[in-house]
């Protein structure tokens, strides 16, 4: 992951962050003046997810993520997921 956030210009890469700190840590960077995007695919991302300025859901993420993101990542939410918010 780091990899591929230094080739796209991400600074900042938190990974392995438990379900409660998640939504704490995206507030904290906005805090600091960050624009924060959020990626995730459980039912404990949706706090995160909402709260990111950019969320995603990936793969087959659960429904509540999936509702809880502006963006997805496959061609079936993708019709679904463009109106949204």
């Amino acid at each position: 992951m780091n990899s591929i956030a230094k080739e796209v210009g991400i600074e900042t890469v938190i990974s392995e962050a438990k379900p409660e700190q998640k939504a704490e840590k995206v507030k904290e960077l906005q805090a600091e003046g960050r624009t924060v995007a959020m990626v995730g695919d459980g039912i404990n991302d949706s706090p995160a997810l909402v709260a990111a300025d950019v969320g995603m859901a990936i793969g087959a993420g659960t429904d509540i993520a999936i509702e809880a993101t502006r963006h997805c990542s496959n061609e079936e939410q993708l019709r679904g997921c463009h109106n949204r918010h």
